[in-house]
Formats: C-alpha cells, sequence, structure tokens
C-alpha cells in the first residue's frame, strides 16, 4: 500500500493545515513594520582582522646560574620522588630513576623560558628545596627502617647482643644514590 492510499483512507493528514490557512509572509518585511518604526540597520563591518594568533616571545633570559639552580631542584622534585617509588615499585621506580637525568634535561630549557617558574625556582625564599634536602637525606634512613620493619629483610632476627642496629650487619642495605 502507498503512502497516498493510507492517508486518503485516514482522511488525510491528521491536523494538517490547508495551504489557504497558511500566512504568507511578504519578501520584502518593511510592510510589516508601523508608521513610526524605522528598518534595521546593516550589520556594522568587525573592528578586527581575525589572523592568526600571535604568541607573544620570550623575553626572559636565565643565567647560567640560575640554570644550574634550576637542574638542581629539579633534580631533588624527580629524583627523591623516584627513589621513593622504586622502594615499592622497583620496575616503574627503577624506570623513572634511569630516565631522571634525561628528564630534567628536557624540563630546564622550559622552566628557564617562563617567568614565572623561573622566578619560583630561584627565588631566595624558596623552602620547598631545604625541605627536599632534609627528605634526601633523611633518605637512607627511611629505607633501612623499610626494609627491616616492613619488608622483614636482612637482620631482621634481631640476633646478637640487646638486638640494636650496633649487632645487625647493615652491608646488606643499600642506599639509595642521589
Amino acid at each position: 500500500m502507498a503512502i497516498a492510499d493510507f492517508l486518503d483512507r485516514l482522511g488525510g493528514p491528521a491536523g494538517a493545515p490547508d495551504d489557504s490557512e497558511l500566512p504568507e509572509a511578504p519578501d520584502d518585511l518593511t510592510e510589516l513594520l508601523g508608521d513610526d518604526e524605522e528598518p534595521l540597520a546593516e550589520d556594522p563591518k568587525p573592528a578586527r582582522k581575525r589572523g592568526p594568533m600571535r604568541v607573544p616571545g620570550s623575553s626572559v633570559k636565565a643565567s647560567a646560574a640560575e640554570k644550574r639552580q634550576v637542574k638542581d631542584a629539579l633534580s631533588l622534585l624527580i629524583k627523591a620522588p623516584a627513589a621513593m617509588v622504586s622502594m615499592r615499585d622497583p620496575v616503574c621506580g627503577g624506570a623513572a630513576s634511569q630516565q631522571a637525568d634525561d628528564i630534567i634535561k628536557a624540563l630546564v630549557p622550559i622552566v628557564c623560558r617562563n617567568a614565572t617558574w623561573l622566578g619560583w625556582f630561584t627565588a631566595s625564599n624558596a623552602p620547598f628545596l631545604d625541605i627536599l634536602a632534609l627528605i634526601t637525606a633523611l633518605w637512607p634512613v627511611g629505607a633501612t627502617v623499610y626494609g627491616h620493619h616492613w619488608k622483614k629483610g636482612p637482620g631482621h632476627d634481631h640476633e646478637g647482643a640487646g638486638g640494636g642496629v650496633g649487632s645487625v650487619d647493615l652491608s646488606a642495605y643499600s642506599a639509595p644514590t642521589f
């Protein structure tokens, strides 16, 4: 059955108005305006041309001392956490530790091009560096305690007089190097 036959059986499209009932819009809309109304003005021209975006050039020029300071700070920020991760996950942490120097080498020029980052890394009152230096100094102690008490590494049986650290051979523990 064709659609036309189906619509004829239903008595035509339901609710569809006849063509005579539809309003007609004039081609020129000025007929719809009242006597005191003016037609709409043309759209104004754009105020500026849109062209390719320009990235402002970097006016930051880092000195060799600033680059060295940024490198040292990044070393603390990357190598210490990588060593911590390698204690729990030797595969991923080991990969991060092996790549740390290459990562730092790639990050130094990026940091030195940005004035805000350069100021943050080279500020004279950067206490985060002091805290990271302390964490780095305490790292071998933490690694020994972790290996002795959580991983149950060598020396856990507390053999010897008093069972203290002095009676345990600590040569089985390796301290991470930074």
